[in-house]
């Protein structure tokens, strides 16, 4: 996780795409960067391969939707700022 904070504090990328994580547990502590997720987790936490078809995709929807309502809420690291104009506040003396 401090890797992503890093990356995300540290360099002008505005959209990062994980791949491998997708607790829900591990994303909500993600950085507003990370906007997507990809790996292998779904298939073991919705038993995909074992299930009818109509239940694998319902439990394949449930996942999606879980791992989404997760991404793009953790908190902005404040060194995403560091190098922006600010204009109107204390630090242009106004």
């Amino acid at each position: 996780m401090q890797d992503l904070q890093e990356v995300a504090a540290n360099s002008q990328v505005d959209k990062i795409l994980t791949i491998g994580l997708q607790s829900t547990n591990l994303l909500r502590l993600t950085p507003p960067q990370v906007v997507a997720t990809a790996g292998k987790g779904w298939i073991w936490e919705t038993e995909y391969r074992n299930q009818p078809k109509r239940e694998a995709v319902r439990r394949l929807a449930e996942a999606s939707t879980a791992i989404e309502a997760e991404l793009g809420h953790g908190q902005t690291p404040l060194g995403m700022f560091a190098d922006s104009p600010v204009s109107g506040g204390v630090a242009d003396g106004r």
